[in-house]
């Protein structure tokens, strides 16, 4: 320990140089902004109250025909909600609002042709596309939408307050702008594609009690269809009301004044404190080294 007190105008040295590299290092990385929204599960269902369920208790057989709506549900709407938030259904329905993948791909884009530039070719290309089809894997010829859905499962964060049930959802890009409109988009398409599959499901269940109830004779089967038909009638005017359907926007998408990846102050401070210990280190090794050969 005497050893590197008496060098440590030597640690201090290198602990800036290491400050000065990791400083220069985060200003080389291409800056990114992170835009930020918060969300809430939407309580306020038409169906979503017990007496709405405790009401299809007697459907006894023709239950079935409720989708299970007398037993309490597993999977709430904003459970669905966030499970599809990166499936190619809704990536699909983004694409078509905002063409978000020829910003993502700048590279395969051709702006002023406004269209996809050829895919690239050359050995590499080649050999990548041979062993795509050795695979019997899809070969497209520029980016879609399930390119667009891996990149939301992987650069969109979601962070949980459990507490408050409060998720905040993030994404970054270089482009502020962009980041909020990809979070609003997100925010929108994934709500759409939901609410098409409720209004889907809710349609043929009231097709088929009405299928059901034509050939019904019995009273207490045709009472029981009648329910069915007026819970899932319910259902179609809540869903042709619109968003918020699943989510609630607590705060809707922002973003910092200033990029927030590199974080230039922790590269800094995490240089200077390498530059302390590496260098402390190498001293160890050299005072032990020397030390042997003086003995």
């Amino acid at each position: 320990m005497f050893a590197l007190w008496r060098k440590r105008r030597t640690i201090l040295l290198f602990a800036f140089i290491g400050a000065l590299i990791g400083f220069l290092t985060a200003s080389l990385i291409q800056k990114k902004y992170v835009a930020y929204m918060q969300l809430i599960p939407n309580t306020n269902n038409a169906l979503g109250g017990s007496g709405a369920l405790d009401s299809l208790s007697s459907l006894g057989g023709l239950s079935e025909l409720a989708g299970g709506l007398n037993k309490p549900e597993k999977v709430t709407l904003f459970q669905q909600y966030m499970a599809i938030m990166a499936s190619p259904e809704v990536a699909r329905e983004m694409q078509r609002r905002g063409n978000f993948l020829s910003k993502l791909y700048p590279k395969s884009w051709d702006e002023k042709k406004h269209d996809w530039r050829p895919p690239p070719s050359g050995i590499l290309a080649d050999t990548k596309r041979a062993i795509k089809r050795l695979l019997n894997l899809p070969i497209p010829p520029h980016p879609t939408y399930e390119n667009l859905a891996k990149q939301i499962a992987e650069r969109v964060g979601i962070a949980e307050d459990k507490k408050a049930s409060i998720y905040t959802i993030s994404f970054a890009n270089k482009d502020p702008v962009f980041a909020q409109k990809f979070l609003k988009a997100l925010y929108d398409s994934t709500e759409a594609v939901l609410l098409r599959r409720d209004r889907d499901a809710a349609r043929r269940r009231v097709k088929a009690a009405n299928n059901e109830l034509a050939k019904s004779t019995l009273s207490s089967n045709r009472n029981a269809l009648t329910q069915i038909m007026v819970m899932f009638n319910l259902r179609m005017i809540e869903i042709n009301v619109g968003p918020p359907y699943a989510a609630k926007i607590l705060s809707d998408a922002e973003v910092s004044e200033f990029p927030t990846i590199p974080n230039v102050p922790l590269y800094t401070i995490v240089g200077f404190v390498a530059g302390i210990f590496l260098t402390s280190f190498l001293l160890a090794i050299l005072a032990l080294l020397h030390a042997g050969r003086v003995e």
